[in-house]
């Protein structure tokens, strides 16, 4: 009789233990499925910014109603920071929003994937920038034997070329020759990320 009741604890206890289990699970999908909806509201709220608004009208012509929303909704995850500029191209920082580096995304198709095709434009420690259709303008910081200097910087969106100049003002004459009418505002990683 002893054995019979043994068996017959072990049996409900590993019942339970089925049962507590798939209880589990299923409050998992439901936390699972919480997420992707807030990630879905997140996304949404991202497309209506006044910041995409902005991107989506420096739309180089041949992409226009060809980009994937997620090249404009995807800004990272955890401490991992993606900012999208004008299509193909995107900044990107890790760990904090202090420095950046240039992508172009042109080959991605998924932008919440590793190793997702993207091109590094060889341009990096972007500290402040701006941009229109045609150039991306800045400054870097670069660092030698110990020592760190600021760099004003233009990259030419069109044709993927760096220019490095001495002085504000150059950079200012290379931006007013390039599309820039009005005062121009310098936006941090962080400040910029913020308009999303």
């Amino acid at each position: 009789m002893s054995i019979f009741l043994f068996t017959k604890e072990v049996v409900n206890k590993g019942k339970n233990f089925v049962e507590n289990m798939m209880q589990t699970q299923f409050d998992q999908i439901k936390v699972l499925d919480s997420l992707n909806d807030m990630q879905q509201i997140n996304e949404d709220s991202v497309l209506q910014s006044k910041q995409v608004s902005v991107l989506l009208e420096l739309e180089p012509e041949e992409y226009k109603n060809k980009v994937v929303s997620q090249f404009y909704s995807y800004l990272g995850f955890r401490d991992y920071f993606r900012m999208p500029l004008r299509y193909p191209y995107s900044l990107h920082c890790i760990d904090s929003l202090g420095n950046a580096q240039l992508f172009n995304e042109e080959n991605v198709e998924q932008f919440d994937a590793n190793s997702n095709g993207e091109i590094s434009c060889e341009l990096s420690n972007i500290n402040t920038f701006t941009f229109n259709k045609n150039i991306l303008i800045g400054t870097k910081t670069k660092k030698e034997r110990e020592k760190q200097s600021l760099i004003y910087f233009g990259y030419d969106l069109n044709k993927k070329e760096i220019k490095e100049f001495k002085t504000e003002k150059e950079l200012i004459n290379y931006a007013k020759a390039n599309g820039f009418n009005k005062e121009i505002e310098f936006f941090t990683c962080k400040k910029y990320y913020e308009l999303f």
